[in-house]
């Protein structure tokens, strides 16, 4: 990860190594938010996999549920 820094007046007295802190611990908390980013999106993925079900699985119940009901059985 970049990030552009503009350099401060040498009179402002925020030195270099401080602003250097700075950036590390603002690339923390952005790698950080992109770690929790992508686990929400995983989980909302899961959960609407989970949801909709596999391909062809909702059909076969149908069709036992059918089969079921016409021969009587459970």
């Amino acid at each position: 990860m970049h990030i552009l820094v503009t350099a401060a007046p040498p009179t402002s007295g925020y030195s270099t190594a401080k602003a250097l802190v700075k950036i590390k611990e603002v690339e923390h908390i952005l790698q950080w938010e992109l770690s929790l980013t992508l686990i929400y999106a995983t989980l909302l993925n899961m959960a609407f996999l989970a949801q909709i079900g596999m391909p062809g699985q909702l059909e076969k119940k149908e069709r036992r549920n059918r089969e079921n009901w016409r021969t009587g059985s459970n």
